[in-house]
């Protein structure tokens, strides 16, 4: 669907310290040279400035980098410093990281992809139906969204609707047609 502008946008909700985002980035340094030329943005929010400041520095402790990370990617994308892993370079640069508080604040432009896996449990309804409203605005007409296993929209919104080939996925309502392009971010996630 991005084939004529290429042009890709994706935003990690509630990034926490960057594991996503960073695990999206990587996938699509995998396809670098089927994506060479086009215009990728990965942009990653939190609440926490914390979080934020950690992530942006990519560094990471044995425990949070053996979380399912494969040995290959680890070799290619992060160095030993001590007894922490720090992220390539490249990847830093790939991504933008800020602090958003999505109870309050969305960011500008329009998304293609928005992750926003385990943050709606957490949250109390009122609160999650003006998250999912501020989201969907931020969401592409034939965007997607893919939130956590637990995760729904149903009751929350009409905005958004699940996507009937996509488990986890959601889509505004008129664009509920398959996306299995997605299917291999929502694997990572």
């Amino acid at each position: 669907a991005r084939s004529s502008a290429r042009q890709l946008r994706i935003w990690c909700c509630a990034a926490g310290t960057g594991q996503e985002a960073y695990s999206v980035a990587m996938v699509l340094a995998r396809h670098a040279e089927a994506l060479a030329g086009w215009a990728i943005d990965i942009l990653a929010t939190d609440v926490s400035p914390s979080a934020i400041a950690r992530a942006t520095r990519g560094r990471f402790d044995h425990f949070e980098i053996q979380r399912g990370l494969p040995i290959r990617e680890l070799l290619v994308h992060f160095t030993r410093e001590g007894e922490d892993w720090m992220a390539a370079p490249s990847l830093r640069r790939a991504i933008r990281f800020d602090v958003v508080n999505l109870a309050h604040e969305t960011v500008a432009g329009s998304f293609d992809v928005i992750l926003c896996r385990n943050l709606l449990m957490h949250l109390d309804v009122h609160v999650k139906r003006a998250l999912l409203d501020r989201v969907a605005s931020a969401l592409a007409p034939d965007g997607a969204l893919l939130l956590g296993a637990t995760e729904s929209v149903i009751g929350l919104t009409t905005r958004l609707a699940p996507d009937p080939a996509n488990p986890g996925l959601y889509r505004r309502p008129a664009d509920r047609k398959p996306v299995s392009g997605l299917q291999r971010l929502a694997a990572i996630a």
